[in-house]
């Protein structure tokens, strides 16, 4: 399993394992917060997100509001806090 944080600090961290699958202790490490978002960019990708982020006034995300802006061309909308970037396939 491959994954990238796309931190709110405008870096990107990458996480792989030899599993098939991304644990949801994983996810919630990674963005900070016990409840979860799925956000589709596509066919195969997908944004893991805090679903209170913008209730709790988390901050924007930069890196992360641009590739789904790229990705979606949803532009009324923004990824606030810590996002993980990963392959729905990861995912079950």
């Amino acid at each position: 399993m491959e994954m990238e944080i796309y931190k709110v600090d405008g870096t990107i961290e990458k996480v792989s394992n030899n599993s098939d699958q991304v644990t949801l202790e994983e996810l919630y490490k990674a963005i900070n917060t016990d409840i979860v978002e799925i956000c589709y960019l596509g066919e195969d990708k997908i944004f893991i997100l805090d679903e209170n982020g913008k209730l709790k006034g988390s901050e924007l995300n930069e890196k992360a509001t641009k590739l789904f802006y790229d990705k979606t061309k949803r532009y009324n909308d923004c990824i606030v806090g810590n996002a993980v970037l990963i392959d729905r396939k990861y995912l079950k």
